[in-house]
């Protein structure tokens, strides 16, 4: 049976992809069909299926999401488990689109 992992995906190594599932972060790999374990623990993402972004070295993971017109990001650490938070960046006019000026 396949898995459909939503939200804005990203390619780890191989053949696994980064996305959202139950709202959590997972790692699902394309060939075999099979979801992973988990990406970080059950609530640390706020809004698992917004953007997301992963460093070359694959060690760092971005997750973006916004909450009272403001865009936030949590940076997760693979390999230690750190997190950081960052952002309360202003979203006002800049949400999506062209903006008439």
């Amino acid at each position: 049976m396949e898995t459909h992992i939503g939200g804005h995906l990203e390619w780890d190594t191989g053949s696994r992809m980064i996305g959202a599932i139950a709202g959590s972060k997972a790692i699902d790999d394309t060939e075999t069909q099979r979801m992973e374990t988990p990406l970080g623990n059950s609530g640390l993402f706020p809004d698992p299926e917004g953007d997301i972004a992963l460093s070359p070295s694959l060690e760092w993971f971005a997750n973006g999401y916004k909450k009272h017109g403001e865009m936030f990001y949590i940076l997760y650490n693979r390999t230690g488990g750190k997190t950081y938070h960052a952002g309360g960046f202003d979203l006002f006019g800049k949400v999506s689109g062209n903006r008439a000026r």
